[in-house]
């Protein structure tokens, strides 16, 4: 029953990619049944001895099938566990944020989920190239399952930062009711701290100009103080911080990035959970574009 269950969810959830793995288990079947001599005599020429080439063969075939089982059943395992609920428990309004990494979500399953999710932040765009090869997707069908949505941009601190945003206001149409947009900033400069600032003040002009606001910083705890703290006081701050709740009492945060090991119906790979710092009202009227 539990391989059924498995075999389900895959056609159901993943029908292109059961497809092609369809596709592909019968013609390594027929290939098999077509050049079986040539195999046998291969095999024979390498392993003289009968007995030892049959089990070659039965080795290679029930190997081939073991790896591609185990992968199958990983790379969906999350919608088999059951979801942490106790994790997003709390005062303060929940959230989750979710790029590629996260496989092919469902987002009928998503909206079915017993966390309380209130809105969800997809990765857009990283560096000057580089479009998250699932926002599209993801970022409609958010909206059609009625989630409070924002986009976030990958800042590459040794890119132009004109370039960036350009990349970023190219891809992401923002509405009435989106969350202003996000700037992740994650990683230093090897021109320096001063340059890192400069660039980051330049997105975050270039964004008040196309949208009119200024954007939402996301950054890890200790990044923060050791490179931004004190610099961008005008934007909206999102911290990461595993540890606890108590490891950003001293910032005046926004939005706290609390853990990554979310299990969410309908999302294979575990997903951050973040806390907004108010209620839903709030978020709509101070956090999102009008």
């Amino acid at each position: 029953m539990k391989y059924i269950k498995y075999l389900k969810h895959l056609v159901a959830n993943y029908p292109i990619s059961s497809l092609i793995f369809s596709l592909f288990i019968i013609l390594f079947f027929w290939a098999l049944f077509y050049y079986r001599k040539s195999i046998i005599n291969i095999v024979a020429n390498n392993f003289p001895h009968s007995k030892t080439k049959t089990k070659v063969m039965y080795v290679a075939i029930f190997g081939s099938f073991v790896v591609s089982f185990l992968y199958f059943t990983n790379y969906i395992s999350n919608p088999f566990k059951s979801e942490n609920c106790s994790i997003s428990k709390s005062n303060y309004l929940f959230g989750i944020d979710v790029s590629h990494h996260n496989g092919y979500i469902n987002w009928s399953e998503v909206k079915k989920s017993k966390h309380p999710i209130k809105y969800v932040i997809i990765k857009a765009t990283e560096g000057q190239k580089f479009v998250d090869w699932r926002f599209h997707y993801n970022w409609e069908k958010a909206e059609k399952k009625g989630f409070i949505k924002g986009a976030y941009h990958f800042y590459r601190p040794d890119v132009n930062s004109k370039k960036q945003f350009n990349l970023f206001s190219k891809t992401v149409n923002l509405e009435k009711g989106d969350l202003f947009p996000v700037l992740d900033i994650e990683t230093e400069s090897k021109l320096g701290r001063d340059n890192l600032i400069k660039g980051i003040r330049n997105w975050v002009d270039l964004c008040e100009k196309k949208y009119g606001v200024k954007p939402i910083i996301y950054t890890g705890r200790k990044f923060y103080r050791n490179y931004l703290e004190n610099e961008f006081d005008d934007c909206p701050l999102w911290i990461a911080s595993y540890s606890s709740e108590e490891s950003v009492s001293g910032l005046e945060w926004d939005l706290h990035q609390f853990t990554e090991k979310v299990i969410v119906k309908g999302i294979p790979e575990s997903v951050d959970g973040n806390n907004f710092k108010g209620d839903l009202v709030k978020l709509k009227e101070n956090y999102c574009i009008k």
